[in-house]
């Protein structure tokens, strides 16, 4: 526990050396990641906007420390596409319980084959047409 917590600090302290305003993105990616990892993964639909989120979390990340500014665009194609690919996951996960019985995650009991195959082709349409916009 004493070599995790030096670690945690260690961390924060080299994100404020970095920029300043990285520790801030690094506080948020750290406090979503214990909120997933102590209980927040089993609750369904949250879990995956909880992934979705971290995979933005980590551009914006990148963009602070590099010193470029984000369009909101990409910020939203990041967020669509790491939703895509979470519900897939997802999908995945329920087809397996489907074929063994097994359970992958706690949060697969609030899924069902058709409400995922709906959300994914919905994700899929908003994806096409953010896309379309962005370049238009």
């Amino acid at each position: 526990m004493l070599i995790a917590a030096l670690l945690i600090i260690g961390g924060f302290t080299l994100a404020w050396f970095i920029r300043d305003k990285f520790i801030f993105v690094l506080g948020i990616y750290f406090l979503i990641n214990i909120g997933y990892s102590f209980g927040l993964k089993a609750i369904p639909i949250l879990d995956i906007f909880l992934l979705a989120a971290g995979f933005v979390l980590r551009v914006k990340a990148g963009s602070v420390i590099a010193y470029i500014a984000l369009s909101e665009w990409i910020v939203i194609m990041v967020f669509l596409l790491a939703l895509f690919m979470a519900i897939g996951k997802r999908r995945d996960d329920v087809l397996h319980k489907m074929n063994s019985g097994v359970d992958m995650r706690k949060s697969i009991k609030g899924y069902n084959l058709e409400f995922l195959n709906v959300l994914l082709s919905l994700v899929c349409a908003v994806i096409i047409v953010a896309y379309f916009i962005y370049h238009v």
